[in-house]
C-alpha cells in the first residue's frame, strides 16, 4: 500500500498488519482468499477508512464525527 499523505498511527499499524488481519479474518470466517485478492481488500480498507483517520490525525483533514470511521460503517 503507497498513498501521498504520511501514515499516522492507524496507518503504520495497517501498513504493516492489514494484509495478515484481512486473512486472519477471511479464515475465521471459513474462506480461503489467495494474496492478490487479500491484498485488494487490505487496500480497498486503507483508502477508504484508514487514510481518512491517518488524515485527521495529521491535521490534513477537519472532520465531524460520524462522517468517517468504524461507528460510519456501521448498521446499528
Amino acid at each position: 500500500m503507497v498513498r501521498a499523505e504520511a501514515y499516522a498511527g492507524a496507518g503504520l499499524v495497517w501498513a504493516e498488519h492489514g494484509h495478515a488481519y484481512v486473512q486472519q479474518l477471511a479464515q475465521s470466517l471459513g474462506h480461503r482468499l489467495d494474496d492478490t485478492l487479500v491484498a485488494k481488500i487490505a487496500g480497498d480498507l486503507d483508502a477508504t477508512l484508514v487514510r481518512y483517520i491517518d488524515l485527521v490525525d495529521n491535521g490534513a483533514a477537519d472532520v465531524a464525527p460520524g462522517i468517517f470511521g468504524l461507528s460510519s460503517q456501521c448498521r446499528c
